[in-house]
């Protein structure tokens, strides 16, 4: 029992490698029961609520990011829907539902936070009720989105507004008078209602 102990101890306080956050995610999710009904590995100081109510299609980015992005939060009482390859790096916040004013402080019913295929959020972005991001944006670092934003779209700030835009490319777009436009392949964009139109 005493080695078992210490190669125990060795194990959780070595110097940190992949391994070693795999183990100890392990040793919480299955052995604790912190977060053990959401379906794949999730860092040991993420907390998940409502994890039923959790979708996403998957990706090596996705399964990376919720096994080694900690003191993230999920609150999915309305639902979170991740697409394929969703980045997310640490202390990243999703709150589904908003309450009501009353004692017992109710979740309102609403429609689901839905984040599109190849989004990137960065560290300490809150993602607030009903919104939705369109496949392939980069949120940055700290942003509070309270609003939907489509696709291709860099976002930051707080409130969070349009910061700049990707061309179908994937080359980043330039902006001159109002309109977006791209080096490299000449494509044309025009911005309205936060969703970039091609020209």
């Amino acid at each position: 029992m005493k080695r078992f102990i210490k190669l125990l101890y060795n194990r959780i306080f070595r110097k940190s490698n992949r391994n070693n956050i795999a183990f100890v995610n392990f040793l919480f999710q299955k052995i604790l029961g912190i977060n053990k009904d959401f379906p794949i590995e999730a860092h040991y100081t993420t907390i998940i609520s409502s994890p039923q109510n959790i979708k996403f299609k998957g990706g090596i980015k996705f399964i990376k990011s919720m096994s080694v992005s900690g003191n993230c939060y999920f609150s999915a009482y309305n639902g979170i829907e991740f697409g394929y390859n969703v980045l997310f790096a640490p202390s990243v916040k999703i709150i589904s539902s908003n309450h009501d004013f009353s004692a017992d402080r109710k979740p309102l019913e609403g429609q689901p936070v839905i984040i599109g295929d190849n989004v990137w959020l960065g560290t300490g972005v809150v993602i607030l009720p009903e919104v939705n991001i369109g496949e392939n944006c980069i949120v940055a670092a700290g942003a509070v989105v309270s609003k939907s934003f489509g696709k291709n779209l860099i976002i930051g700030g707080v409130p969070a507004k349009v910061l700049g835009g990707i061309c179908s490319c994937g080359n980043r777009l330039k902006k001159s008078e109002g309109i977006y436009f791209c080096e490299k392949c000449g494509e044309k964009y025009k911005l309205e209602n936060n969703n970039l139109i091609s020209l």
